[in-house]
């Protein structure tokens, strides 16, 4: 019986950068007219990004069999991924520092 791809495996990874710039955008927007300084919006708007992104990534790596990621591998995936998982960590210690 033959299983059916998640919609996650069937983007690319260029596809899920540009979802994730999309999540990026929408947080911007939903967030510009409050008093808030340019900083901080581009702190929530990179934690956008990279959640999605993050999410994005976990679940192409959950979800794939070891036969499709030998005949198909995905190198820049895994190094963003490494890249992206301690730049999330940062931004949080920023926002606690100018907000109180």
């Amino acid at each position: 019986m033959k299983t059916q791809d998640s919609f996650f495996l069937k983007l690319s990874p260029v596809k899920r950068g540009l979802i994730s710039l999309l999540a990026a955008a929408v947080v911007f927007f939903l967030i510009f007219r409050l008093d808030m300084k340019p900083l901080i919006i581009l702190i929530f708007c990179w934690l956008a990004f990279s959640l999605v992104f993050l999410f994005l990534d976990w679940q192409v790596i959950l979800h794939r069999k070891v036969d499709d990621i030998r005949k198909r591998p995905e190198p820049m995936t895994e190094m963003l991924f490494l890249c992206l998982l301690p730049s999330l960590l940062r931004p949080w210690q920023a926002c606690l520092r100018y907000s109180f």
